[in-house]
């Protein structure tokens, strides 16, 4: 078994979470303990003290029985250690949960841990109170005023309790916690005494906090982090917090300027923001001797970067509810080789690093999922025996679910959670480390990368990113790709607002997983999909034909000529359709080839759409039919290769200001085996045709107008509305007219001018009898618009 021991053994205090606390914090006595950041009020090391012994005394008298669980749903305030310690010390269970909580998880939450008891703000009963009054609660103590419920102040007048209650320090409950675990609906999570006792330890023993520091609480009390790294170590020994319901970015510079904060426990969006952020200029941090990022992946750049801006260290750590939040911290001091790591294994805590999914050891060095062993590791699920089970095996490992390894120097290195890497055709990539490199831009503010269904690779990495300054889509793509190994590469970006996250700071990726899910589901049955490769739409008498195929670059596959064979067959064969649209979603508007899965049918000459039935645009299968009816082109982004020849092929091109276009099949040795040969000398010019085939130089969309190539350029928010348009004025024509005009002009390339004069007579004489003829002259005399039915 490769497992990695940590050198610094732990011994563990006998003696429980509350009653070692209370122990340690009489030397401190009048000394300031919580102050509240916003209005002032604090309480000292002896008020503490007291408030906690009557607080127990109370619960007890009013018939709080050894293992009976209170919840508490509150923001941080300075009362919050009180009802835990005091809940502890009368020993009672507590659980404690997010005041952002929805009434339906409230109500799951409540009854999956049986809880009799609630210490609530009125601001929280007022937002639940449809939820509460339902659940079987013996009491509610409401932190300030409530009409009908009893004041939690009330609870601090009386005799204090002497004595903690026994209980059994290894195994019984202290803490109810909640925890997704690796999946699913969110587990409570069984911590014993011993467990809070070994993390604060830890915690302790890391040197992180000392006696003579002032430090932001501004993390959340309910999460663990806060009440094992604040509640716990910090008071323990005797600091100041300095309390805070919410990490607001200028609320959190005032408190660290006006406190003289030296110490400030954060998480990941507010380390970005230290380092990005202007704000931070406009105060003085100079008191801060090092900040703490911790519950979520974070990179060593943006590490550095804040460190930077900062001018003190920015340490890392890593942990989960399940490990009552201790697991590995860098410290004060670290040497070099420790930067964008979370540094040592902490005191008395084993560590193994196993096949993602299995229970065989990787090498050393090597990544893979991490399993914990140590006093701090959790009694396991409540009322849950199968996903403890799961979770923690008969030796006592705990599978943490991430994924990271140690390096040479001891140092763990985290890379990301399991079930959060994308799974991209075999190969596995990190969302934290694409979100690293993103976040390196300085146009991007923050971001969040998850995996997007795909129907080629199973799953693609796409971002959802929020812009600090203007970028576009595909400037950001490129940054990435440059920075990243091809397969990782993001495939799409969506610009949004903001990025949902936990108040702990964790991205809530399952939110943006199912909005993401959602979007492709419906964009799955949007309009008629073909092959899966293109959609079509009628809108009247006009079909739009969209490549769709954007992750892909809208490259050319058989899959992709057929089904712009069958949207063109799908057109021809309906006597109501009389234009076309031809566009395309994504960045780019085609590649050209797919080089993978066509060169190879290319090369064998094989690459035919087979149905002779179906419409062959570019004319690479004389087999195949031929169109008849006009298609207008809507072109934006890169056209290239088969696009070129797509362009070539269609009656009129509207092209955005911002197209480039380039033939590069010949450069990479390929034979440019559609219309363009056909097409484009007979647009361009034989010689403009010749150099850009042979050449592979680029030309933008105003050198394609100049030629002829192109018929109109427009601002790329114009184009969709430009191209229809044009497709509405020629579907108003006589269908037959339409007709016999585009077929004069395939006479006039393929045989010559005097070949189209030749038969210009019989088909004059055709379409004088024709029905659209006798409408048109009809309508000419009655002074109307004409009436077209004729396909």
């Amino acid at each position: 078994m490769n497992s990695f021991l940590s050198q610094r053994p732990l011994e563990v205090p006998v003696g429980s979470f509350a009653g070692l606390f209370l122990e340690r914090i009489q030397h401190y006595a009048d000394n300031p303990a919580l102050i509240d950041g916003l209005s002032g009020e604090q309480l000292t090391y002896a008020e503490l003290s007291r408030h906690v012994r009557v607080l127990a005394a109370n619960l007890i008298e009013r018939g709080l029985e050894p293992g009976e669980v209170t919840a508490i749903i509150a923001p941080n305030s300075i009362w919050f250690p009180v009802a835990l310690y005091g809940i502890a010390f009368a020993g009672g269970v507590y659980s404690t949960l997010n005041p952002m909580s929805s009434p339906e998880d409230v109500r799951e939450l409540l009854k999956l841990v049986g809880a009799t008891r609630l210490i609530v703000t009125p601001q929280v009963f007022e937002r639940l109170r449809d939820t509460l009054i339902t659940l079987p609660l013996k009491d509610i103590f409401v932190l300030g005023v409530s009409e009908g419920l009893t004041p939690f102040a009330s609870l601090l007048v009386g005799k204090p309790l002497a004595e903690e209650r026994c209980r059994d320090l290894q195994k019984d409950l202290l803490a109810l916690m909640f925890s997704s675990g690796t999946s699913g609906f969110p587990k409570a999570v069984m911590l014993s005494n011993r467990n809070y006792v070994a993390a604060t330890e830890q915690v302790t023993a890391a040197q992180v906090f000392r006696r003579s520091d002032t430090i932001l609480a501004a993390l959340p009390f309910f999460h663990i982090y806060g009440q094992t790294s604040f509640i716990g170590s910090a008071l323990s020994q005797g600091a100041r917090l300095i309390v805070l319901p919410a990490l607001d970015l200028e609320v959190t510079l005032r408190v660290i300027q006006d406190y003289k904060i030296t110490v400030a426990p954060v998480v990941a969006p507010v380390v970005l923001q230290f380092a990005k952020h202007p704000l931070v200029d406009h105060f003085d941090l100079s008191s801060l001797r090092l900040a703490i990022s911790g519950a979520s992946p974070i990179s060593a750049d943006l590490l550095k970067s804040a460190a930077d801006r900062l001018k003190v260290p920015v340490l890392n750590g890593w942990g989960l509810t399940e490990s009552t939040t201790t697991g590995a911290v860098s410290e004060p001091g670290m040497p070099k080789e420790a930067e964008g790591s979370v540094g040592r294994v902490m005191h008395g805590i084993e560590v193994r690093v196993v096949e993602i999914g299995g229970n065989q050891d990787v090498a050393p060095g090597a990544d893979g999922e991490l399993l914990i062993r140590g006093p701090n590791v959790m009694l396991g699920y409540f009322n849950n025996p199968a996903a403890t089970a799961e979770t923690i095996d008969a030796q006592g490992w705990l599978r943490t679910g991430d994924v990271g390894r140690i390096d040479e120097h001891g140092n763990l290195r985290i890379i990301d959670r399991a079930k959060e890497f994308i799974k991209f055709k075999g190969f596995q990539i990190s969302p934290v480390e694409l979100e690293s490199v993103l976040l390196m831009h300085p146009a991007v503010a923050d971001a969040g990368v998850v995996p997007s269904p795909d129907t080629e690779s199973g799953e693609v990495p796409k971002a959802f990113v929020v812009l600090r300054s203007p970028v576009t889509e595909a400037e950001l793509i490129d940054f990435v790709a440059q920075r990243v190994t091809p397969y990782k590469k993001l495939r799409d970006i969506e610009f949004i607002d903001s990025i949902p996250k936990t108040p702990a700071g964790k991205i809530l990726r399952r939110i943006l997983v199912l909005r993401e899910r959602e979007k492709r589901e419906t964009h799955a049955v949007s309009g008629d999909r073909l092959e899966d490769r293109v959609v079509i739409t009628r809108h009247g008498n006009v079909l739009s034909i969209c490549l769709d195929r954007p992750r892909k670059m809208n490259a050319f596959d058989r899959d992709m000529f057929i089904g712009l064979a069958k949207a063109m067959a799908i057109y021809e064969d309906d006597p109501g359709l009389r234009c076309a649209v031809l566009h395309a979603n994504g960045l780019v508007f085609t590649s050209g080839m797919d080089i993978v899965s066509s060169a190879p049918l290319a090369a064998r000459g094989e690459l035919r759409i087979g149905d002779p039935s179906l419409v062959d645009m570019l004319e690479i299968d004389p087999a195949v039919r031929r169109r008849s009816k006009p298609v207008v082109l809507a072109v934006h982004g890169k056209c290239m290769n088969l696009g070129v020849e797509l362009a070539a092929a269609a009656d009129i091109v509207i092209a955005a200001q911002d197209v480039t276009f380039i033939q590069r099949e010949v450069a990479v040795g390929l034979f440019p085996f559609g219309g363009a040969t056909v097409f484009l000398p007979a647009k361009i010019g034989l010689g403009n045709a010749l150099r850009y085939i042979l050449t592979a130089e680029e030309f933008d969309a105003q050198s394609a107008c100049r030629m002829g190539l192109v018929q109109e350029v427009v601002p790329q928010s114009q184009l969709m509305t430009r191209a229809f348009e044009f497709a509405r004025l020629i579907a108003q024509n006589s269908p037959s007219g339409v007709k016999a005009a585009l077929a004069s002009v395939r006479l006039a390339r393929e045989k010559g001018p005097e070949a189209a004069l030749a038969t210009l007579l019989r088909e004059v004489a055709r379409l004088t009898g024709a029905e659209d003829f006798k409408e048109g002259a009809a309508a000419f005399l009655e002074k109307r618009a004409p009436n077209f039915k004729d396909a």
